[in-house]
């Protein structure tokens, strides 16, 4: 605050204060902004071309419940709330208060009072009582409150139809009136003139408390002028447009039995990203993406046990110029990419003991060393055939069957889990050197022909996101988009560490400008990688800003709240349970949070990603 001489402090002759400007009415505005004609009935007002009726509210419930008032409030934009109100003189209050005291007491102390008439009377007392503590302790305020709704219509059947609808939703709150041979005077009361004409019929004397309950403080509207469409609001009808950018990170959630719609909505979502001008990286068990990415341009890696793609778990990932060395030391990385193997090799074989580990770690550290790969080799000047595999590493460790028997007993059985990997069945998934360019912008991993193996899955999206993390982290730093579709498959009990890393992946990832984008059909499944530290799969869910939830079982639902402590009112739960035959009418409706605010979406696409998804046309079919 600036300090001003006294002087300067005193009000002017000619200086014109705020409440100077609003007081009174400008006759010549009000002249200029008003309507052609209005029309009066018996109870509605034509204005113009639509059709106006305004009720009022003249009697409430006396208990209230938050979220009822929240629903009435979150009502389409053709329907408009007024509330009027005035400060009550605190000593008419109290002598009102301590009069209805006595009164109901000498209501109760009659020969005629029976039952009901003195639990009537004990809860006014006590009301009562309350209300003048509050106002002798708390420092509380009484107020005349009013409360008009204001309906809009292009015909007269329509206006009643909608009359009828609001007066069932109003009345979990009070009772409605429609003032009938009144209805000028109430359109009036509702125009921005602070001049209530009927406020004979309907006021309510109440506390502050009490009428905050009234003003939407919550936001039931997410609408940013730039950002991604992510559908329509249910409540409200409107479009819902989300800016990511300005979020606290670009991380989501998605949760949603099969068929449900969750793949639709991060199909909409990948191609909208896509059009931002942003990387895509996704992982598909179920091949739903593939062919899309290779209609627009992509990379559709498909891993197959013979003849498909190909990355190896050793690759080093190359070095953007852009990135400073100390940033991105290749020792770290290096030794980064020995404990990833770690967590792999355990996923291979889950009984591995820390003494293994200890001695598994030496030999991939070996088996680079043999490749002539330490921490001062140039990895940018390496080829995709310069790096180890895992037949190597298996010929390493077979070597000390003859030359260090102890020590290969220890690690036997590992060994020998190795073999199916490097000359077995899954060969050709994990043994090789990487035979794919993956530098696209739009890339999908797809993983439907292990969609019966979990285990193996579970391997090739470890296997996956190592490498596309270390990729990121050495890159440019262009903006990017991961997506991880059904990722409680590598939520494995057994092996939290690999839940783990996609909750490093956020972490870390975001200052990268990257985003990541996960999403399941089974709750308890995504919630099931913890160990004495954290729950991993809810760590995920609550890092990520953005999260959708779309039907579910009643148990799934359950689960979900006992473990995220998420609490959602008999409306909400309606939404997100499953009901029986109504799969396709509730499928792309769910609710949509972002960061505490939280909306019913229903997903829309547009017409040319409708016609990619849906009807699986070429894209250039729709641009010829």
């Amino acid at each position: 605050m600036v300090w001003k001489p006294k002087w300067l402090q005193r009000k002017q002759p000619d200086e014109t204060t705020f409440e100077d400007t609003v007081s009174g009415m400008n006759e010549t505005l009000l002249t200029a902004i008003a309507p052609d004609n209005l029309t009066e009935y018996d109870s509605s007002v034509r204005v113009g071309a639509n059709y106006t009726r305004t009720l009022l509210i003249v009697d409430y419930d006396p208990i209230q419940d938050q979220n009822k008032i929240q629903q009435v409030t979150e009502i389409p934009e053709n329907v408009s709330l007024v509330h009027y109100l005035q400060e009550y003189n605190m000593g008419e209050v109290r002598t009102q208060l301590v009069k209805s005291i006595k009164q109901n007491r000498m209501k109760m102390n009659t020969r005629f009072a029976d039952e009901q008439t003195i639990i009537e009377s004990e809860g006014q007392i006590e009301s009562a009582s309350e209300m003048l503590r509050n106002l002798s302790y708390r420092n509380d305020k009484i107020y005349l409150f009013h409360t008009l709704i204001h309906l809009v219509a292009s015909s007269q059947e329509e206006l009643d139809q909608l009359t009828t609808t609001v007066k069932s939703k109003f009345s979990k709150i009070g009772i409605i009136h429609n003032p009938t041979d009144r209805a000028v005077d109430a359109f009036r009361s509702f125009l921005p003139l602070n001049d209530n004409k009927v406020d004979e019929l309907t006021y309510k004397m109440t506390n502050s408390e009490a009428i905050s309950y009234f003003f939407p403080f919550h936001e039931n509207e997410m609408f940013s002028e730039t950002g991604l469409i992510k559908g329509r609001n249910m409540t409200t009808g409107n479009v819902v447009i989300v800016d990511d950018t300005n979020l606290l990170n670009r991380h989501e959630f998605v949760i949603g039995i099969s068929g449900i719609g969750k793949s639709t909505y991060l199909f909409a979502n990948m191609t909208n990203k896509h059009m931002l001008g942003r990387k895509i990286i996704t992982v598909d068990p179920k091949g739903e993406f593939g062919r899309n990415y290779s209609d627009l341009g992509g990379a559709w890696v498909k891993f197959q046990l013979k003849g498909g793609n190909r990355i190896n778990p050793m690759d080093l990932p190359k070095i953007s110029e852009k990135i400073q060395m100390e940033e991105t030391e290749l020792g770290n990385i290096l030794l980064t990419k020995i404990s990833n193997l770690l967590v792999m090799f355990q996923l291979m074989y889950n009984s591995m003991s820390d003494l293994q580990e200890d001695i598994l770690s030496r030999y991939i550290q070996k088996v680079y060393e043999e490749k002539g790969i330490d921490e001062t080799t140039d990895v940018n000047q390496l080829t995709a055939d310069d790096y180890p595999i895992l037949e190597d590493l298996y010929e390493l460790i077979a070597r000390d069957k003859q030359n260090d028997p102890p020590l290969y007993e220890r690690i036997r059985d590992f060994h020998t889990t190795l073999e199916t990997y490097v000359y077995g069945i899954y060969s050709e998934l994990f043994n090789g050197a990487t035979n794919v360019n993956i530098d696209n912008e739009l890339v999908c991993y797809d993983l439907k022909e292990m969609s019966n193996n979990e285990k193996i899955q579970r391997i090739l999206f470890y296997n996956i996101l190592s490498h596309t993390t270390y990729e990121i982290m050495s890159g440019d730093r262009q903006p990017s988009e991961i997506f991880i579709d059904e990722a409680h498959v590598i939520a494995d009990p057994k092996v939290p560490k690999a839940m783990e890393f996609i909750y490093f992946m956020m972490k870390v990832l975001r200052s990268f400008n990257c985003g990541i984008t996960t999403a399941s059909q089974s709750v308890e499944d995504f919630l099931s990688a913890r160990d004495e530290n954290r729950n991993y799969g809810k760590a995920i869910i609550t890092q990520s800003v953005q999260r959708l939830y779309l039907p579910m079982s009643e148990e799934e639902l359950k689960y979900l709240e006992e473990e995220l402590g998420n609490q959602f009112s008999k409306e909400e739960r309606s939404t997100l349970i499953l009901k029986d035959g109504k799969k396709k009418e509730q499928a792309g409706k769910g609710i949509f949070y972002t960061g505490s605010k939280k909306i019913k979406l229903e997903v829309q696409l547009n017409e040319v990603t409708e016609k990619l998804w849906f009807e699986q046309k070429s894209i250039n079919e729709l641009t010829m």
